[in-house]
């Protein structure tokens, strides 16, 4: 019986010398677990935002392949451009959406207050160097996933606002080459106007002749009648055939008439061609005032832009010292099991820093 009982008592005491876990309470290992469980989340979420990251460089490769050269590009270019950068700022968005940042600092919060509660326990009980390590790295990781999510989502707002000016460079090339095309059909209004203004004058010049010739044909036909009623006169039907009988009158006329039908025809033509001009160039200033109101908004988006930044940079730049204080603490633990009393420290001044 004696050797059994004390076979029973080394094994128990080997087990609790090779498994450190049995050495601890079941809320201090419930604890343990719980952040070594969250240490295995992590690695899965970093994964997914290592493919985020790449899938970033794509759509960086595609925005440059959009908004090179485009000075030199024509209407149509231009508004596949801009068709195909908004495209584009929508996929991005997708992916700034996607990394949640509020969830990621949720679970950051979490893990410290298991921390918070984990590390008295350990220094209540049997204390292994490699669980405040595990702990502390476990944080340490937690603060790096939350940096890279800020620093993509940095990057990615970074490339909205590249995006935004791009597009809105290109507003302002469609509002110049609209401005152009202005300048160039009210040439060809005020060419038409001259036109007709020119026709207008040749119009009353010829009905003035035209009233002329008509007096004229009217005395010619007076003339027949008289030659009808007297042509039995001796002589007389000779006098009227001379004085009337005159074809360059009769010509005039009708030449007269076919010009001032011609000039007619003319004045209408201009006429249409000027209204149709004035429409257009009324549409144009429409949609010069359309690409101005854009533009206007380019300039608020950018605004927000720069606010994401300023904000994202700074959140950024807050994970990243606590990175660097973790870890030296870290460097401690592996050397010096006290040091759990400094980490207690830094996850007591993350937690009255966020509050």
């Amino acid at each position: 019986m004696n050797k059994k009982f004390f076979s029973f008592v080394t094994i128990a005491i080997f087990t609790l010398m090779i498994n450190p876990c049995f050495a601890m309470t079941d809320e201090t290992t419930n604890l343990y677990n719980q952040i070594i469980n969250t240490n295995k989340i992590l690695d899965k979420n970093i994964e997914d935002l290592n493919r985020i990251s790449l899938q970033v460089d794509i759509l960086k490769q595609r925005a440059q392949d959009i908004t090179k050269n485009y000075k030199n590009t024509n209407q149509v270019d231009f508004n596949k451009r801009i068709n195909n950068l908004k495209e584009l700022k929508i996929i991005e968005q997708k992916y700034i959406d996607s990394l949640s940042t509020q969830n990621a600092e949720k679970e950051f919060n979490d893990l410290i207050s298991l921390a918070k509660e984990l590390f008295p326990k350990l220094q209540q009980e049997d204390l292994i160097t490699d669980k405040p390590t595990a702990v502390s790295k476990t944080l340490q990781k937690s603060a790096k996933y939350i940096e890279e999510i800020y620093a993509l989502k940095l990057e990615l707002v970074n490339q909205q606002k590249s995006l935004q000016l791009e597009e809105r460079d290109l507003t302002v090339a469609q509002i110049d080459y609209l401005k152009r095309k202005v300048d160039l059909i009210k040439t060809e209004i005020a060419g038409c106007e001259a036109q007709s203004t020119q026709l207008d004058e040749d119009i009353r010049k010829n009905e003035e002749v035209l009233n002329t010739l008509i007096k004229q044909i009217k005395d010619v036909e007076n003339d027949y009648r008289k030659l009808q009623k007297y042509k039995w006169v001796p002589f007389y039907n000779f006098y009227w055939a001379c004085k009337n009988l005159d074809n360059k009158v009769k010509n005039k006329y009708k030449k007269a008439k076919r010009e001032k039908q011609i000039y007619i025809s003319q004045l209408e033509h201009l006429n249409s061609e000027q209204f149709n001009l004035k429409n257009k160039l009324l549409i144009l200033n429409k949609e010069i005032q359309k690409f101005q109101d854009d533009f206007n908004n380019h300039n608020k988006y950018l605004v927000y832009y720069v606010e994401q930044i300023n904000y994202l940079t700074q959140a950024k730049s807050k994970y990243s010292n606590m990175i660097v204080t973790i870890g030296k603490i870290i460097n401690k633990l592996e050397y010096n099991s006290s040091s759990v009393e400094d980490m207690q420290k830094v996850v007591e001044d993350i937690i009255s820093n966020q509050q």
